[in-house]
C-alpha cells in the first residue's frame, strides 16, 4: 500500500546581506540523519501551503512575517530515517525577506525542536558551495544566485 507524502511548506527567509536562515537537526532515532533545513515543517489539516509557511516561520524562528513572495520550488524528497512516519515529503518552498538578520526565538519550539534542533546559521551562497555539511535543498545554491542576480539589477 502507497503512503502518502507529508505536505510541507519551507521558507527561504532572506536578508538584505543575501544570506538565508538555516537551522540544522537531526532525526529522533538512531538514524543519525541530520542537515540543514530552511524554516518549515508540516501542512496542517485545513491549511494552505501558504498558511503553513507563515505560521511555521512564527513558530519556528519568532518573526511574524508582514508578507510572503513567491513559490519558488517544488520537490518531492524522501525522509529516509527509522522512525519517519511518511515515506516522503512534497515540499513547497517560498521565498520572505527580512529587514535585517535574527536570532530566532525558541520560545515558539516543540519539546522534540528543542531536542532535534541542534544550531542555526545565516548562510552565504560561498558558504553553501563549498561546506562538506548537508543541507536542503540542493538547489538552493542556483536559486540564491538568480535571487541575487535580480536584487542588484533592480538597483
Amino acid at each position: 500500500m502507497f503512503a502518502a507524502l507529508r505536505p510541507t511548506s519551507r521558507v527561504v527567509l532572506v536578508a538584505p546581506t543575501n544570506r538565508v536562515l538555516m537551522l540544522f537537526t537531526r532525526a529522533p532515532d538512531s538514524s543519525n540523519w541530520s542537515r540543514w533545513v530552511l524554516p518549515g515543517g508540516g501542512v496542517d489539516p485545513g491549511e494552505t501551503h501558504e498558511q503553513a509557511a507563515y505560521r511555521e516561520v512564527a513558530e519556528e524562528t519568532g518573526h511574524q512575517l508582514s508578507s510572503l513572495g513567491p513559490r519558488i520550488f517544488v520537490e518531492n524528497t524522501p525522509l529516509p530515517y527509522d522512525e519517519a512516519i511518511y515515506p516522503g515529503a512534497h515540499q513547497e518552498y517560498f521565498l520572505a525577506r527580512v529587514d535585517a538578520e535574527f536570532e530566532p526565538d525558541r520560545s515558539g519550539w516543540t519539546s522534540s525542536e528543542h531536542v532535534d534542533v541542534t544550531d542555526w546559521r545565516w548562510w552565504t551562497v560561498e558558504a553553501l558551495e563549498t561546506t562538506r555539511e548537508p543541507y536542503e535543498p540542493r538547489e538552493l545554491v542556483g536559486l540564491m544566485r538568480q535571487w541575487v542576480t535580480m536584487t542588484q539589477e533592480r538597483t
